[in-house]
């Protein structure tokens, strides 16, 4: 393949690499979608568990110059860290939301009785 990166001009030569992509597995003979697995839990807990953990993960695809399965890797954890960071957002949320809608029953009782 070859690209220009974002701060190449026109006059530059285009780097130029070779590209090699995998075969996609993902279906049968017949053109069916082949069944997906679930994750097996000791594997999603390395992936989302602690620092030291993920590290031996990490290695260990490294030894295995797997970088695309690094990079799929990388990008569930980063995922997974987005996803509970918004879940605890969305509860801080929806307390704050109940608190005002008791603040505002409770000046709506007062308006009432007034």
């Amino acid at each position: 393949m070859s690209g220009f990166a974002d701060t190449n001009g026109p006059k530059l030569m285009p780097y130029v690499t070779d590209l090699y992509a995998q075969p996609n597995d993902q279906y049968d003979e017949e053109g069916e979608t082949k069944p997906v697995l679930p994750l097996p839990p000791w594997f999603r807990f390395l992936m989302v568990g602690p620092s030291v953990d993920f590290a031996l993960l990490h290695n260990a695809l490294v030894d295995h110059d797997d970088w695309g399965l690094t990079r799929k890797i990388h990008h569930y954890r980063d995922l997974d860290r987005e996803f509970a960071d918004n879940c605890i957002k969305l509860k801080q949320m929806q307390v704050n939301l109940d608190a005002l809608q008791q603040a505002r029953s409770a000046s709506e009782s007062q308006l009432l009785l007034a």
